[in-house]
């Protein structure tokens, strides 16, 4: 306004004299903007350097989105886990209801006397602290979308799927109906899900978002603990997306591994109107079911083999490290192979298609081949990333193939399906090593790990050796 009065003629002021006084109002407009930007930029930095502290109750999964949150933005979070007793006592705690009126967890105290509280505006909170990892969405579109599915994943996942599982935990007492009528919404969702992902690697553009986090925390026990492997197949681009996410290395140092569920936790049943009491017989005291023996079980109380796996794995790793050096030991393999306790199977991904970036990929084939574990001591493979063009990236250039010994030469494959969930989405096929096609398979596979090594019109990236 001063600098309109100036100009507007009603003074007797020469132009030299108004230029003047033009510039030196300019000059402090300049300096009050810029004292007005470090003031920001210090009050932010004094929150980062705020000592962050997540109250929590033990494998809360609304704590785990939060502490996924601060992994990939490095962002520096105590956890202080709170029992049973204590979180009982929250609401009557003053000291803690000065942090959260609500005296529920999670919430997260900034400092000694400043928090905030709801899972969605902690992870909010903790993805502003660390920007650069872009977890909110790197446009205005993109930051809506993130807000939409963290809205989608309160309201149409966390709601109904808490009601199928926490009964079985003791956590919360569920109708019958209730629960049927919350599954029939969690499927829903579920579809809406699958439907989006089915040509997508991440729920918002083209890295990990917030949203991806908190969908695949809300997902984690459900995964655990509901969805077996019936209800998990018409959504088989949600498992693909979960397992990539719960892969990561980022959600696995705070979650762990999730075993995608095999047999799911009970549902609350539906009660029946009580008919009269009938007299009371005596209960027959039955012998308590026989454990299932698992795959390493079976393995383990096979006849004994000749061929020592462990010797042949030595044999394998002193080998010089170039296609010549597996080649050369590959006949003390043929020598001591035993056909009848062991078994090879050369597998191939059934998604080759949904590989788009060569560092993603590495990834789900070590998260792969490490959920094998369980028969580490009965098994030996290879896993290549394989290329169409050299070192590229792309949809429909990176292809995974490999090959599997495994102990048990009939059913070899499905022990290996049935300890690894990620198995399901490999194709496993019998090799008859006596046959010099046989041979040059397994060789294809188990020497040409190296980069630049040719498979047919196939060039290999990168190998995961499992042993």
């Amino acid at each position: 306004m001063f600098l309109l009065t100036i100009f507007s003629g009603d003074h007797n002021l020469s132009l030299e004299t108004k230029c003047l006084c033009f510039c030196g109002s300019f000059v402090i407009f300049f300096r009050c903007s810029l004292l007005t930007i470090q003031i920001q930029i210090n009050s932010e930095n004094t929150t980062l350097k705020m000592s962050l502290t997540l109250h929590s109750a033990p494998g809360d999964f609304a704590s785990i989105k939060a502490l996924v949150a601060a992994k990939y933005a490095g962002v520096a979070v105590d956890v202080k886990l709170l029992d049973a007793k204590a979180l009982g006592q929250l609401p009557k705690n003053k000291e803690f209801l000065a942090l959260n009126p609500t005296g529920k967890v999670p919430t997260l105290q900034i400092g000694d006397d400043s928090a905030v509280f709801q899972s969605n505006a902690i992870a909010r909170y903790i993805a502003r602290c660390g920007p650069t990892a872009n977890l909110l969405g790197g446009s205005f579109q993109q930051q809506a979308e993130v807000d939409q599915w963290l809205d989608f994943c309160l309201n149409e996942i966390e709601v109904s799927s808490t009601m199928l599982y926490y009964p079985a935990l003791g956590f919360q007492k569920v109708n019958g109906e209730t629960a049927k009528q919350a599954e029939k919404f969690f499927l829903a969702a579920m579809k809406c899900l699958d439907d989006h992902l089915l040509t997508r690697t991440f729920m918002v553009g083209s890295s990990i978002t917030l949203a991806d986090i908190a969908l695949a925390a809300a997902l984690f026990y459900p995964m655990k603990f509901v969805l077996d492997k019936s209800l998990r197949k018409p959504f088989g681009n949600v498992v693909r997306w979960f397992q990539f996410i719960s892969g990561q290395d980022e959600f696995r140092s705070v979650a762990g591994d999730c075993a995608l569920c095999s047999k799911r936790v009970a549902m609350p049943k539906v009660e029946k109107a009580k008919a009269a009491a009938a007299p009371k017989k005596a209960k027959k005291v039955e012998a308590a079911p026989k454990k299932a023996a698992t795959p390493g079980d079976i393995c383990k109380k096979l006849p004994k083999s000749p061929m020592v796996l462990d010797a042949w794995k030595k044999v394998y790793s002193c080998a010089d490290k170039t296609e010549e050096g597996k080649q050369e030991v590959m006949d003390d393999f043929y020598k001591n192979f035993d056909s009848a306790g062991f078994g090879c199977w050369e597998i191939e991904y059934n998604y080759d298609s949904d590989n788009t970036l060569l560092w993603k990929t590495g990834n789900l084939v070590e998260g792969m081949c490490a959920r094998f574990d369980e028969l580490r001591k009965y098994m030996f493979g290879t896993v290549q990333i394989l290329c169409k063009k050299p070192g590229e990236n792309g949809k429909g250039n990176i292809i995974l193939q490999g090959a599997m010994c495994c102990r048990d030469a009939v059913n070899g494959d499905k022990h290996m399906v049935q300890v690894n969930p990620d198995a399901e989405y490999w194709k496993f096929t019998k090799i008859d090593i006596s046959t010099a096609e046989g041979k040059k398979k397994l060789e294809s596979h188990w020497c040409k790990i190296y980069e630049g090594n040719k498979v047919g019109d196939l060039t290999v990236y990168d190998a995961v050796e499992f042993k």
